[in-house]
């Protein structure tokens, strides 16, 4: 097999599912938000012992809420991004070769070769080429056969990445 073609129509949810894998991975926002329900939880406890005990337990329920708050408000962003700019989901055509990887889309042409992916990430049914570290060819992998999944991972297995 010497070409895989896949259609491609992004979706809001495949969108944002993207964007929140990349920056979990890439600004470890899991960790981040870990440290803010340590930190909060650290100052309801000093709070008790605290005559400043008022703006500790402010810290605390604001730390913990920042938890829950900012993947709401993040997510809230991105669908407005994608309403004012709508080109982010736009339909188009994915190639994959042996030596490169090439997008059409209505507005645009992109052309990456293997030797110059940053990274490969697999997330269930998901598969992202990142060709910089905030861009990637999202796939779905229910487009593709076994056999064309196969030969994409030899290709990236043979590329180093």
């Amino acid at each position: 097999m010497n070409e895989i073609k896949i259609k491609s129509n992004i979706s809001l949810d495949n969108y944002i599912r993207y964007n929140l894998f990349s920056l979990n991975k890439y600004h470890k926002l899991e960790l981040q938000y870990k440290f803010l329900v340590i930190f909060g939880i650290s100052c309801l406890i000093l709070s008790y012992f605290s005559n400043y005990w008022y703006l500790l337990l402010f810290l605390g329920i604001f730390s913990i809420s920042i938890r829950y708050i900012y993947p709401r408000s993040l997510v809230k962003k991105l669908k407005k991004l994608v309403k004012d700019s709508p080109t982010i989901l736009s339909n188009g055509e994915i190639t994959l070769n042996e030596y490169e990887i090439i997008e059409v889309t209505d507005i645009s042409t992109t052309h990456i070769k293997w030797k110059d992916i940053y990274s490969v990430d697999d997330d269930g049914d998901m598969l992202y080429i990142y060709f910089t570290k905030i861009q990637a060819f999202v796939i779905e992998k229910n487009l593709l056969s076994d056999q064309e999944l196969d030969q994409l991972r030899k290709w990236i297995i043979e590329k180093g990445n």
